[in-house]
């Protein structure tokens, strides 16, 4: 299983690449990812149609209805494009101290060179449609 993607690896130098990977690298490089990932919208590259978000403010027209589909988007988007995580499970969270945002918890396992670590990632929706993404 590779640690980061391969952009990643290649910007790095050869000292960096023949270290063994720190856990906090891995993590950080998939939080990274997940943040471009969720602010792409769906469609907008060419050679994966189905990379990235579907358009948040189509989708949060109906609040009660999106909540369900925004959760099985994150996930999708995450088992499709994110092999380093397992087991997604993507939950809302509300936050009435942030009106205008719509958060969720998601819970993974990020796969690990020695098996495999749960970790809690929080995603925060504004209404202009930018994700945040922090753990």
């Amino acid at each position: 299983m590779f640690e980061r993607r391969l952009l990643s690896r290649i910007s790095d130098s050869e000292e960096a690449r023949q270290r063994q990977p720190d856990l906090n690298d891995i993590l950080a490089d998939v939080l990274s990812h997940l943040r471009e990932l969720f602010n792409i919208r769906k469609g907008s590259v060419s050679i994966r149609s189905d990379y990235g978000m579907v358009d948040l403010n189509s989708a949060l027209g109906s609040f009660t209805d999106a909540i369900p589909l925004l959760e099985a988007e994150i996930a999708s988007q995450i088992t499709k494009f994110e092999p380093r995580l397992s087991h997604v499970n993507v939950r809302y969270i509300p936050d009435r101290d942030k009106p205008g945002t719509i958060g969720f918890a998601i819970h993974v396992v990020l796969e690990t060179p020695d098996g495999g670590r749960k970790i809690k990632v929080d995603t925060q929706i504004s209404q202009n449609g930018q994700v945040r993404i922090s753990q």
